[in-house]
């Protein structure tokens, strides 16, 4: 019972102080590009997104810098550097990874704490990607205000009035169909809408969360055809 009512008490602190609805009127469209976890071979992506002209959003946790996952090696700070340099935006994926939905307050508090010292002050790092997308009342009770945008992993196109600390994003993993992405990019550009992908690993070997690198240029292809806009998740932010 006490849970209940703690969630719906979180719930209306939500709706009445912490809800960042935003108008989202990006004219013929607009395409970012997100890697979550950041590992090495996601580079690979930022190459391909470099030879069009174009930049991507890579987000970092932080605590798992030079680890290995299941998407192999997390990138370096050496690695996260070079593609800021390059123009490419560092994101906020917390410290540590940790799942957001029912973390405590006092621990989520901890985990940005850290993980802002040292992408805040490197990368000026404003935005933020949920660690497996997943979130609640209480968590975004946390998040909102500390980022100007936070990425779910939701599917859809963010049209019209939109909350920026709930917006949708689409995978791009070996098993996504042309027909998905093309179905996507049509209606982003229909509705004048802020579409954005996001994967992990970019490599032959990929992981069942990430795509090989002949998928990843097809998508970015398809874009181009279309002529739509592709901007940083910050760039987005700022044109709104």
């Amino acid at each position: 019972m006490m849970g209940r009512i703690t969630t719906a008490i979180e719930s209306r602190r939500y709706r009445l102080l912490n809800e960042r609805k935003r108008d989202i009127a990006c004219t013929g469209g607009i395409v970012s590009f997100t890697f979550d976890d950041f590992p090495e071979s996601a580079a690979v992506g930022a190459e391909l997104l470099e030879a069009r002209g174009w930049r991507g959003t890579f987000y970092l946790s932080t605590g798992n810098v030079g680890m290995d996952s299941d998407f192999g090696p997390i990138a370096s700070f050496d690695s996260a550097t070079k593609l800021y340099q390059a123009g490419h935006e560092i994101g906020d994926h917390t410290h540590s990874h940790i799942r957001c939905r029912g973390a405590k307050k006092s621990v989520l508090r901890r985990e940005l704490d850290s993980s802002a010292a040292m992408l805040c002050q490197a990368y000026g790092s404003r935005n933020f990607a949920l660690p497996y997308g997943d979130y609640d009342a209480a968590a975004l009770n946390v998040l909102s205000g500390r980022f100007d945008t936070i990425r779910t992993t939701s599917r859809g196109v963010n049209v019209q009035r939109k909350d920026l600390n709930t917006l949708k994003a689409n995978p791009i993993y070996g098993s996504t169909t042309r027909e998905s992405i093309e179905a996507l990019l049509d209606e982003v550009r229909d509705q004048n809408g802020w579409l954005i992908f996001y994967t992990h690993d970019v490599r032959a070997q990929h992981s069942k969360y990430g795509c090989t690198p002949e998928q990843f240029d097809a998508v970015l292809a398809l874009v181009a055809a279309r002529g739509l806009s592709v901007r940083t998740v910050a760039g987005v932010f700022a044109s709104l």
